[in-house]
């Protein structure tokens, strides 16, 4: 019997067709696992940048210095208009939320600076 007779040894011979096929099988797999890469750094380098946007005072203290206080000035002429034009006192609730909010701001200028 000689080698063409066996079907099992036909059935594993390589041809051309076959190792193109393949070739082509490994490629496609390779592109997906490098999309899939792709997928990973993207959504990696997303999330730094979000990171960096939700911790920008830590990144740029200097701007965010400036931008809390001019925000710890708006809040305190707001003190200061409802003291003198409002006429209210210490004990209104309005008042006591504006100084509260003062305070706070103040306090994240100081972590700032």
């Amino acid at each position: 019997m000689g080698p063409e007779a066996d079907p099992l040894q036909k059935q594993t011979q390589w041809t051309p067709d076959k190792q193109k096929q393949q070739q082509r099988s490994c490629n496609l797999q390779a592109s997906r696992d490098f999309v899939q890469a792709m997928y990973l750094v993207l959504a990696f380098n997303l999330g730094v940048f979000v990171c960096c946007l939700k911790y920008a005072a830590f990144l740029m203290p200097h701007k965010c210095a400036a931008s809390a206080e001019q925000q710890v000035t708006e809040q305190a002429d707001h003190v200061r208009h409802l003291k003198e034009a409002d006429g209210l006192t210490k004990g209104d609730a309005v008042l006591d939320a504006a100084i509260a909010e003062l305070l706070k701001r103040k306090e994240l200028l100081q972590h700032l600076q």
